[in-house]
């Protein structure tokens, strides 16, 4: 019987460890896919506080994806996915480089105005503070490119959909030749794709577009993002 409940025990602590430590590969196939209940449950399944500050670096950059996803798609739990990241941003505050850790700094604040619009004033305030200081640090940081590329490109009033393009170009060109000097997980790559094609779309041409999608997909045919939503949007929008 004891040995019967010992067995019983490992194979429950195994599987759970088996699930806590999803491979990137798993993770970057599930984000092509649109699957984020795969992130969901990886991120659910990890214990932050057993984890080495290597694997913390790792899973922040899971969890501020996730939020991202928990806020745009409104789940119900998206404000906790929040406090969750932003809480634990400042636990590894002092293991972050500080470019990245005022980039996820801009990211919090663009959540917070999105789930809050009470706060208008002082989240859009800390998003132009913090992205500007990550850029007067790191500017050649891919991942700190992306996000100034995300301020102008989604800011309705002041931003500016060239200026956001020549950021994702730039972030797309060091993720290609520097990728390995930058050792952020590969979704990073296909997020910062997504609204360069967006804003391509807006001062490009059709056939520019077209042909950097099909660069994009001869690297990765499991972009769904481009085949599944971009690309019948855009087609469609060129026939008007």
């Amino acid at each position: 019987m004891l040995i019967r409940y010992t067995i019983t025990i490992i194979v429950v602590l195994f599987s759970s460890l088996c699930l806590a430590q999803s491979s990137e590969q798993q993770l970057y196939e599930a984000y092509l896919n649109a699957d984020m209940d795969v992130w969901a449950r990886h991120i659910d399944s990890t214990n932050w506080d057993s984890t080495t500050i290597a694997e913390r670096t790792v899973l922040l950059n899971y969890e501020y994806g996730y939020a991202a996803h928990a806020i745009g798609a409104k789940l119900e739990d998206a404000a906790y996915r929040l406090e969750r990241f932003a809480n634990h941003l400042e636990e590894h505050r002092v293991h972050l480089d500080s470019g990245v850790y005022y980039t996820y700094k801009t990211s919090e604040c663009t959540f917070r105005l999105s789930l809050e619009r009470r706060q208008i004033t002082k989240q859009i305030k800390g998003i132009y503070e913090y992205i500007n200081r990550a850029m007067e640090i790191s500017p050649d940081d891919p991942f700190v490119l992306t996000m100034q590329g995300n301020v102008e490109f989604f800011n309705p009033f002041f931003g500016s959909k060239q200026k956001a393009l020549m950021y994702y170009q730039k972030a797309d060109s060091i993720y290609h030749t520097h990728a390995d000097q930058y050792n952020y997980p590969r979704w990073n790559i296909r997020a910062m794709q997504m609204p360069l094609l967006q804003s391509m779309g807006y001062v490009r041409s059709k056939e520019e577009v077209l042909q950097k999608c099909n660069e994009l997909l001869a690297e990765e045919p499991q972009f769904s993002y481009i085949t599944g939503t971009f690309l019948p949007t855009f087609l469609k929008e060129k026939k008007h």
